[in-house]
């Protein structure tokens, strides 16, 4: 699917700025833009395509995904991790 279709579903909110990542583009993360060079970087496999993030926003992905609405295609569909103590 892509962004428009994913858009006109409802994936992604009207007015993101989410972009697919291009294989010819450096990896970098997907928050802060940090590249390999910079920090060490996961590779993040989401909606059939790849996507980089860093150890520092990692944390974000599991607990807070709504930050990275506008940033990762669909993150407004994904819920935080629920911890128990």
């Amino acid at each position: 699917m892509d962004l428009t279709a994913e858009r006109e579903a409802g994936f992604i909110a009207a007015g993101e700025n989410a972009t697919m990542p291009d294989e010819s583009q450096k990896k970098e993360c997907i928050a802060c833009r940090k590249n390999t060079d910079e920090v060490p970087l996961f590779s993040l496999a989401y909606r059939g395509s790849t996507f980089w993030i860093c150890p520092q926003h990692f944390p974000v992905l599991i607990h807070r995904p709504a930050d990275l609405i506008g940033l990762l295609p669909g993150a407004e569909k994904l819920r935080p991790s629920e911890i128990e103590d």
